[in-house]
């Protein structure tokens, strides 16, 4: 027993016996807390970590600065920067490392936190203090925001008395610190440091002096920045970017050093700096750098823009810019930089300059509703102006996301053209929120939901909108059941919206902005409101658009609120309403070939070829049930006889119908072409009969032995439409 006892004590008095300290709450002090885990280590000695237990998130508020680690080795190991905050409300510090002698050497680690609002004369979120001591110093994956200060609000240097700092930054975000004294609004960076800072991005910091983002001097001190992303920053003085005084050197590669304003001349960078290549620095003017075959300097006259896009969410621990489709930074960075890119996404072999590595082809290969090779994956990390695909094997396959898609950047997601891809929301989650252009091809898009809101399949929040061969269906909100366009444009294509419903407006989509809808049609949509389809007070143009088996209690099409409404070769017809206006509620402009069913409580003049029944006498268009009719959506085909036939005006007309197939010289009205061409190599034996007024039989028996024959060619070799 002595002899353990023995043994222990030893061990516990060297560094071998490190120990482990977890946070377990976010309390600012007392057991668990992150202040009493920092006490524990400088009590102990040695060599120790901290860790959060699992489900620790949130923020801890500071009622003071946190204690300095004064000695040993402490590697601090957060949960994530989005998970966990430490906040110094504006008046308290974060970490704090502050050795001295009798040690010779100590080495802290910092990964996983974000430093908010935090405050010191320097280095509010982190300020590494060594007298006579070498230190080493690592973070990655922190974000340090909103700091403030008198020098490098986020992070600064103080190294005395013939001691040394090697500090390594790595996959962190430096946004809106700010300085008011010194240099270095995110960083300052002091003598006797060698530093290498890599995939991190540093935006929004502003100094008084000079240095917005990062100040470099003193001597013995080199800092390499290796894809880092620095943009969008200010200086009152000089170097709104970066701020390097003699004699400390800075060191460049595939580095971003662009859109950042001073009030002198040296708008990146002030000061000298060593190329290794692949950099892109927006205006040169105060730089002295040679620059190599595959540096980008812009001058004063000429900046050069990296189209970077906003500081988002794109995948990884923290927020990054994306490279926008066409940005001179793509494909233009030297080998030697990290084998990953901030995100942790791997770069090419022709990497990109930045903290961003662009990916603007993804494929999804899985209908998993998270992970990689998800949709949610791709679409989260796709470049902007990229294109989501589907694997093949996926074609007809259902995606059921548990939560909303956010869709922060441009995109197209384009689905397999010959049965789509469905995307259903159970009835309980809305399927995409929409910040940026988007362009979505062959997919199926149902059964979306916001009980409590407006746009049950997709929010537009910003950003236009393109649809082609989509359906939208059985979708539900309180308004709008599929969408709400209040901002950008809509252009749906041969889309089909059926079966959506809302106890309020716009059973199917509301408007008011603008919108054109070609080849569509909206079918069996209902609203408790107004429009049964479509509510609009923006600007609307239907082109060979049917509209029927609609209802509401006003506007069982279309209910017009303001705006403008035209329509051209577009049947509306076989709605309903409770109240007024069965078919169209408002004022419309005919650009001719229409057909409307009953004209009630409708404002139009009649343009070539125009059909407008009444109350008293109703136009029926002939239309057959909603149906698999060929083509990519479902559709109501025209049935012989229909009024609907050879009655559109060829100005405007798309040369196809909505399944894609070819219109005559004499169109009909709506979506549908009776007797059309389908496309060659569709494998359809035609497109519901021949509207010629003498046809010829050479073949068959018979007219109706085409139409049998076509059917059950069409149950024999297509898959069910949706």
């Amino acid at each position: 027993m002595f002899r353990m006892f023995v043994l222990c004590t030893v061990l516990l008095a060297t560094p071998l016996c490190a120990a482990t300290f977890t946070v377990t709450n976010l309390n600012d002090s007392g057991a668990g807390s992150l202040r009493q885990a920092i006490l524990d280590h400088n009590a102990a000695g040695g060599t120790n970590d901290v860790v959060f237990q699992a489900g620790v998130s949130g923020t801890i508020y500071l009622a003071s600065s946190l204690p300095g680690m004064t000695t040993g080795n402490l590697t601090v190991t957060g949960p994530g920067a989005s998970t966990l905050s430490i906040h110094g409300g504006t008046s308290f510090a974060g970490f704090l490392v502050d050795v001295q002698s009798p040690l010779t050497a100590a080495e802290f680690h910092l990964s996983g936190v974000t430093l908010e609002r935090c405050d010191r004369i320097a280095g509010a979120g982190l300020r590494i203090v060594s007298d006579s001591v070498d230190v080493t110093v690592s973070v990655s994956e922190c974000v340090f925001e909103n700091c403030t200060g008198g020098g490098g609000a986020g992070l600064s240097t103080l190294i005395t008395g013939g001691g040394s700092a090697i500090l390594t930054v790595s996959d962190s975000l430096f946004e809106s610190n700010s300085i008011n004294l010194a240099f270095g609004g995110a960083m300052l960076i002091g003598d006797d440091v060698v530093a290498t800072i890599s995939n991190s991005t540093f935006t929004a910091n502003s100094s008084t002096s000079n240095g917005g983002a990062l100040s470099v001097g003193g001597s013995n001190t080199s800092v390499t920045l290796s894809n880092c992303t620095i943009s969008g920053n200010s200086a009152t003085t000089d170097g709104g970017g970066i701020d390097v005084a003699s004699p400390g050197t800075l060191i460049l590669r595939n580095t971003i050093v662009a859109g950042n304003t001073s009030g002198g001349t040296a708008k990146d960078i002030k000061g000298s700096a060593t190329s290794l290549g692949g950099n892109l620095i927006g205006i040169q003017s105060g730089l002295s750098m040679t620059a190599t075959g595959s540096d980008q300097l812009g001058f004063s006259a000429l900046p050069i823009d990296p189209m970077l896009g906003s500081l988002v969410d794109n995948g990884g621990p923290t927020k990054t810019m994306a490279l926008q489709a066409g940005s001179p930074a793509i494909d233009a960075g030297v080998a030697g930089g990290p084998a990953n890119d901030a995100r942790g996404f791997t770069r090419d072999a022709m990497p990109d300059c930045g903290a961003y590595e662009g990916m603007y082809s993804l494929t999804v290969t899985n209908t998993n509703d998270t992970g990689t090779g998800s949709l949610r994956w791709a679409v989260l990390v796709i470049g902007p102006g990229g294109t989501v695909v589907f694997d093949a094997p996926l074609a007809g396959q259902t995606i059921t996301p548990n939560t909303t898609i956010t869709l922060s950047n441009a995109m197209t997601i384009s689905g397999p053209t010959n049965s789509g891809i469905t995307i259903d929301g159970g009835g309980s989650v809305r399927l995409f929120n929409v910040f940026d252009d988007l362009t979505l091809e062959s997919l199926v898009l149902k059964n979306g939901s916001s009980p409590t809101g407006n746009s049950g399949a997709i929010f537009v929040a910003n950003g236009d909108l393109t649809v082609t061969d989509c359906t939208f269906e059985n979708n539900t909100a309180l308004g709008y059941g599929v969408m709400l366009l209040s901002n950008g444009t809509l252009n749906a294509t041969r889309c089909t919206f059926k079966g959506s419903s809302v106890p309020g407006n716009g059973g199917a989509i509301g408007v008011s902005t603008s919108a054109t809808l070609t080849n569509c049609t909206f079918s069996g949509n209902s609203a408790g409101g107004n429009g049964g389809a479509i509510l609009t007070g923006g600007t609307l143009m239907f082109v060979n658009c049917t509209i029927t088996a609609n209802s509401a209690g006003a506007g069982g099409g279309i209910f017009v609120t303001g705006g403008s409404v035209t329509l051209v070769n577009t049947i509306v017809a076989g709605n309903t309403a409770t109240g007024s206006g069965p078919n169209i509620n408002g004022t419309a402009t005919s650009n001719g070939g229409n057909l409307i069913g009953d004209n009630t409580d409708l404002t139009m003049t009649a343009a070539t070829n125009d059909q407008i029944g009444t109350s008293a006498m109703p136009i029926d268009p002939m239309l057959g049930a909603l149906a698999d009719n060929g083509g990519p959506t479902m559709t109501h085909a025209l049935l012989t006889g229909s009024p609907a036939i050879n009655m559109a005006v060829s100005t405007g007309a798309p040369a196809n119908d909505q399944r894609g197939y070819t219109r005559d010289s004499t169109p009909d009205v709506g979506a549908f072409e009776f007797g059309a061409a389908p496309p060659p190599g569709s494998g359809s034996t035609g497109g519901g009969g021949d509207d010629d007024e003498s046809c010829s039989t050479s073949g068959s028996q018979s007219w109706l032995w085409l139409v049998l024959l076509g059917l059950a060619a069409a149950v024999a070799i297509r898959p069910r439409r949706v």
